[in-house]
């Protein structure tokens, strides 16, 4: 597999002109070499010449990976054609830097650096070699990881499951006098205990009532007061499994929810079956937003459709193309969606339904397999 992405790569390299591939210990790392990604943590937490640590691919297809001390020694820096070299402690990064950069032919041409690689390290790139031409590496990074292969498309159902089972356990504990934030760390554990990991991002459980504070804007972190009767709970939660993202969004009423808050769950469900069945082949993706946008529209919660239909998703939870208005990119058999139209009221009211859909010949194929809606508890 990784042998396939490496030819993929040199051949877009190949084809753009491009002497050198840049990219920081990154998703486009994992995904070209198996070197897997680090957890991130709320602190930095650095190494003498964190900053440096970068892989260059060259037009030959050999990657060379310059790391610190401390990972090089303490860290399974394993991948496929890697050639290790290290940052010594004890001495300035940048001379050893551009020793390196000399020693593996770092002259001129043209490199591709992707956005990941950080600042300082750009910096002293292209000052090693004024004959260097950088370039922005991004868009040819997600042209490569856009569609899905088969084996991706196994890890993502695996993920989706994961994500509807935690889902399933946290349900029996949603109720009066629980918390946000015990729902929250609850879904963690559930998933993580499946085989989850990480995070695919900080879990979201917004619970709405009439006499609480409730603008997702400003309480937007899971709250540890107790949840009342008739709170209406947003979950948006994801988890990570075998480098792969999920994405999940539903919506539980604790007792019997309005007439209201029920004609607007189900309105959304209905736009949300709409964006699926139009995530196929030869769509635009900005078409699906349009025809989400147009159901919301004319049910009478446009006004409040407050972001894009979905984007993307893979070893990344956002990845590129949007689907949003202005988005033209052509879907192709075998890209990854979330579908998550949000329509949000402001005062409180958040309504999500958010599954990971996988583009088909004629409409698209949910991973989800939780049902849509409302749920009362």
């Amino acid at each position: 597999m990784r042998e396939e992405r490496r030819a993929r790569i040199t051949q877009a390299m190949g084809k753009e002109g491009l002497d050198w591939l840049v990219l920081a210990p990154s998703t486009n790392l994992e995904y070209l070499t198996g070197v897997k990604r680090r957890s991130p943590a709320y602190t930095r937490a650095d190494h003498h010449g964190s900053w440096a640590e970068i892989a260059l691919l060259d037009a030959a297809g050999r990657y060379h990976y310059i790391a610190p001390r401390m990972v090089a020694d303490f860290e399974a820096v394993e991948g496929e054609g890697i050639e290790l070299h290290r940052l010594e402690e004890g001495t300035a990064i940048e001379p050893q830097l551009r020793r390196i950069l000399t020693s593996i032919g770092w002259e001129n041409g043209v490199a591709a650096v992707e956005d990941a690689v950080s600042a300082h390290a750009v910096l002293c790139l292209a000052g090693s070699s004024p004959r260097m031409n950088l370039r922005d590496g991004t868009r040819l990074l997600q042209g490569i990881r856009r569609v899905k292969t088969e084996s991706e498309l196994a890890i993502l159902r695996e993920a989706a499951r994961v994500t509807d089972e935690a889902f399933a356990d946290v349900l029996r504990q949603v109720r009066v006098g629980a918390s946000e934030w015990e729902l929250a760390i609850e879904l963690e554990y559930q998933m993580r205990r499946r085989g989850a990991e990480a995070l695919s991002f900080p879990s979201v459980v917004y619970g709405y009532h009439g006499d609480r504070p409730s603008s997702i804007r400003k309480y937007r972190e899971p709250r540890y007061d107790p949840l009342k009767e008739g709170t209406i709970l947003a979950f948006d939660f994801g988890c990570v499994v075998d480098g792969y993202c999920s994405d999940f969004g539903r919506t539980v009423a604790i007792g019997e929810p309005a007439p209201e808050v029920e004609r607007f769950a189900a309105d959304l469900a209905e736009a949300h079956r709409l964006g699926i069945h139009e995530l196929r082949s030869g769509a635009t993706a900005n078409s699906v937003h349009r025809a989400v946008q147009c159901a919301l529209d004319e049910a009478g919660w446009g006004d409040h459709f407050v972001h894009r239909t979905g984007h993307g998703i893979g070893m990344d939870v956002h990845e590129d193309p949007a689907l949003d208005r202005l988005d033209t990119t052509r879907l192709e058999t075998s890209m990854v969606f979330t579908i998550e139209p949000s329509v949000l009221v402001e005062g409180g009211l958040w309504v999500r339904n958010e599954d990971v859909v996988v583009v088909g010949e004629d409409h698209g194929k949910p991973l989800n397999q939780s049902a849509l809606g409302l749920v009362t508890v």
